[in-house]
């Protein structure tokens, strides 16, 4: 760009052209401006401006330059300047043109310009036909595209691949495949297009078969490949194929960086990440998405911190995918103002949501209630449940009545606002209250969901419920736990927490219904049959309650142990003494 301004600059200082003519010498400068990965888009602009009468030359240049950058309208915004300065476009406006609309997605818009291709005589541009295909094609318009398709003069591979990409993104792979067979000459882009099709579609077998097929892949037909395998949560396979790729790309390394992600291997994903720093490779926005997953669902809060730091430091875009996935209060407001004032995203209920079981979970209750109210979309029952979460946990049954109450009216057949409801009124000690919400579920037909805790060792699933006898070690079972809550008696001072039984009976009764309850069977067992240095690891099917979260805290130190709990919130990484979640869940 520097000599090139140097030559505009000579260009300005011999000006001897007509002011009425646009100069060849201009015509190029802009088209390199516009066009090349090393020239300027803005420089483009800046030239075209200046120029009172510019030629159609000069004109499609710089549409072609905007249809292919982020700001693709703005070439249909000049398509209608020239229209109105009485400049007639020629055969090589249009393409570009077309290509802005598919861009763009303005189909309706799209149409409008194939009016004006008719009239100006050019219908049976071959160029022109092939763009028109593709915009039918990708507006889901099959059948104008079909028809465009049987009326081509020249059907070049790039119209037999607009049609296939329109049927494959249409979920008609059959016919998709009908044109593939068809074609007399196809190239890497036919191929792909088939096996991303496909395995979209979780049609494994297909994708492989036209795979092991092709004649040459490069690194497009390896990541369909690929992206097939992490759609249908394929992890060995998935693997298996990402080691053998002859090249990888950024794509390659995210497509199995999202699988590990998506499939619950965090700590593999973290691994993958570090071979993948070694390579060179720069992440995009995709790449800590997956990672900010990853470390969500270990409750790896430091690798998270570090992560956005990475994130600053290399300057990679906060995207409204990678702004959903951050999780700390002053910085989520931050990144929510962002979204619109710097980035220009409107925030998605999604993202409000995020804010909202923020500031419920740390108490900013009436906070979270203002948020509801001025926010621009209507609150869906996942950020008033996160809201309700808030006041449970936080003992507010005043702000918690309103919202179990209308959560209830939106979702009156989920057993768990009624228990959540239920529970804040116990937790005030409301027993009246408590006792209505209850009798209200049960006249209703709603069943509570059981607490269910599993662990697998040596391949066999152990299922424990509170209380449970039903395993064929059962006695074994309690007396561990016996012995467990001995020794976190005497040498700690463990007292159980009775507050968390929201029934009113009797404190003997209290304790005796949190000792048994199912992630401590769990743990027992674990303890019984793992050895010494072997992490106990339970997932259980809801929440995970606060005395049992203090006695695994216990438990991890008193016995040395890691333990692992999944519950429906979170990963609980318990060791020595702590947990990964900052007691914050």
């Amino acid at each position: 760009m520097r000599e090139l301004k140097q030559i505009h600059a000579q260009i300005i200082k011999e000006d001897n052209f007509s002011p009425h003519q646009t100069p060849v010498e201009l015509s190029k400068l802009v088209s390199f401006c516009a066009i090349s990965p090393h020239g300027s888009l803005a420089y483009a602009k800046t030239i075209f401006s200046q120029e009172q009468n510019p030629s159609v030359s000069l004109c499609n240049s710089l549409i072609r330059g905007l249809s292919s950058s982020k700001q693709p309208l703005e070439a249909l915004s000049l398509y209608q300047k020239i229209l109105r300065s009485g400049l007639q476009p020629n055969n090589l406006t249009f393409p570009f043109v077309i290509k802005a609309c598919t861009k763009s997605s303005v189909t309706q818009y799209g149409i409008l310009i194939h009016t004006h291709v008719i009239k100006c005589g050019f219908e049976y541009d071959s160029y022109i036909q092939c763009s028109l295909i593709h915009l039918y094609a990708n507006g889901k318009n099959l059948p104008a595209a079909k028809q465009l398709f049987d009326m081509c003069s020249e059907r070049d591979v790039v119209s037999w691949n607009s049609m296939i990409d329109g049927y494959a993104k249409s979920g008609d792979m059959e016919s998709a495949r009908t044109v593939f067979d068809r074609m007399v000459i196809r190239d890497e882009i036919s191929w792909n297009t088939m096996i991303n099709g496909y395995g979209i579609l979780g049609r494994i077998d297909e994708a492989k078969s036209l795979f092991d097929e092709m004649p040459e892949r490069n690194v497009i037909s390896w990541n369909s490949m690929l992206a097939g395998y992490v759609k249908s949560g394929n992890v060995e396979d998935a693997l298996k194929l990402f080691r053998k790729m002859p090249c990888r790309d950024v794509v390659s390394w995210n497509a199995m960086l999202a699988c590990y992600a998506q499939s619950g291997k965090s700590n593999e994903a973290l691994d993958l990440f570090d071979e993948m720093q070694a390579t060179g490779i720069k992440p995009t926005e995709a790449t800590v998405v997956s990672l900010l997953s990853a470390c969500a669902h270990l409750g790896a809060l430091d690798q998270g911190l570090c992560l956005h730091s990475y994130i600053s430091d290399h300057k990679i875009e906060i995207n409204h995918i990678v702004g959903t996935a951050l999780g700390m209060i002053e910085e989520c407001w931050r990144l929510l103002a962002c979204m619109s004032s710097t980035y220009r995203i409107d925030p998605k209920i999604e993202h409000y949501g995020c804010v909202i079981d923020l500031l419920s979970r740390a108490g900013q209750l009436e906070e979270a209630m203002d948020l509801i109210g001025t926010m621009p979309v209507d609150a869906n029952a996942s950020a008033w449940g996160a809201l309700l979460g808030g006041c449970r946990i936080h003992g507010n049954a005043e702000v918690g009545e309103r919202v179990g109450k209308h959560l209830i009216n939106l979702q009156p057949q989920h057993s768990g606002r009624y228990v959540l409801l239920s529970n804040i009124y116990a937790a005030a000690k409301q027993w009246d209250d408590a006792r209505k919400v209850r009798n209200l579920m049960k006249a209703k037909g709603v069943a509570k969901v059981p607490g269910v805790s599993v662990i697998e060792l040596k391949g066999v699933v152990h299922r424990f419920v509170a209380g449970d006898w039903s395993h064929p070690e059962s006695n074994h079972i309690y007396e561990k736990l016996s012995e467990i809550s001995t020794r976190l008696k005497t040498t700690i001072g463990y007292s159980p927490d009775k507050e968390q039984v929201l029934l009113d009976i009797e404190e003997e009764e209290k304790e005796h219904a949190l000792s048994v309850h199912s992630e401590k069977l769990a743990i027992a067992y674990g303890l019984l049959h793992l050895g010494p240095g072997e992490a106990v690891r339970i997932v259980k099917n809801l929440r995970v309650c606060r005395d049992c979260h203090y006695v695994t805290k216990l438990i991890s130190r008193t016995y040395g142990r890691e333990i692992i709990v999944r519950d429906r919130n979170r990963f609980h990484h318990f060791k020595d003494g702590g947990c990964s979640c900052l007691d914050f869940w």
